[in-house]
C-alpha cells in the first residue's frame, strides 16, 4: 500500500513551493509578488497555480513578476484596489474605507486575503517613507507608488509613523482573531479594523 499525505500543506512550505512553480512556469517572483500570491493561497494551492499560469502569459518574458503585475490580473474592480483601501484610511473617510472593503467583500474577496493584500500595502508605505529619508530618491518613491512625484510627500504625509506601526499591530491582532475564529464574523472583524484605523487621533 502506498500512502499519500493530502493534508494542506504548512505556511513554512508555501513560499518554497511558490518558487518551485515559479521556475516550472518560466517566471521569477519579486518578494512583493511572492508574498502577495502567498496571502492569496487562503489554503488552495489550485487557486495560487491559476494565478501563476495567468502571469506566465502576462508578463514579458526576462522581467520578474511585480506585487503590481499580480494586483493588475486579480481582477479588483476600479476604485476598490487596496492601495485606494489605505488611501481613503489615511484621509480619515470612513465610509469611502467601509465602502471599498464592502465591495471586494461582495466581488468574492477572502477576508484573510483582504487583509494580508492591507498589511502588505502598509508594509509598502513604510518602505518608501525611509526611502524619501535620503535625497533625490522622489522619483523611485512615485513609480513605486504609481502616482505623480508632486503627490507623493502630500500622500505619504498622512501616515506618521506612529500610525503605521500601529496599524500593523492591528492588522497582526485581526489576523489572529479571523485564524482563530473566535472574533466573530469576519466582516465585522474587518469593519472594525478599518473604523479603527480610520478613528486614529490626529499625529502632531
Amino acid at each position: 500500500a502506498v500512502v499519500v499525505d493530502c493534508g494542506p500543506v504548512k505556511d513554512s512550505q508555501v513560499a518554497p513551493w511558490l518558487t518551485q512553480e515559479a521556475e516550472r512556469l518560466g517566471i521569477r517572483l519579486d518578494e512583493e509578488a511572492r508574498y502577495l500570491l502567498k496571502e492569496a493561497c487562503g489554503g488552495s494551492l489550485y487557486g495560487v497555480r491559476h494565478e501563476m499560469e495567468k502571469l506566465a502569459s502576462y508578463v514579458p518574458a526576462g522581467r520578474p513578476v511585480s506585487g503590481a503585475d499580480v494586483a493588475a490580473l486579480r481582477g479588483t474592480q476600479p476604485g476598490a484596489s487596496v492601495f485606494d483601501l489605505a488611501a481613503a484610511i489615511g484621509g480619515r473617510r470612513r465610509g469611502m474605507a467601509l465602502a471599498i472593503l464592502a465591495r471586494n467583500l461582495e466581488a468574492g474577496e477572502a477576508p484573510l486575503r483582504i487583509l494580508g493584500s492591507l498589511a502588505w500595502q502598509y508594509r509598502r508605505l513604510w518602505k518608501v517613507k525611509d526611502l524619501l529619508k535620503q535625497p533625490g530618491r522622489e522619483g523611485e518613491a512615485a513609480r513605486t507608488l504609481r502616482m505623480d512625484p508632486s503627490r507623493v510627500r502630500p500622500f505619504l504625509g498622512q501616515f506618521a509613523e506612529t500610525h503605521l506601526r500601529e496599524a500593523l499591530r492591528c492588522c497582526l491582532v485581526a489576523d489572529g482573531r479571523l485564524k482563530g475564529g473566535s472574533g466573530g464574523k469576519p466582516e465585522l472583524l474587518l469593519d472594525r479594523l478599518v473604523l479603527e484605523l480610520c478613528d486614529r487621533p490626529a499625529e502632531e
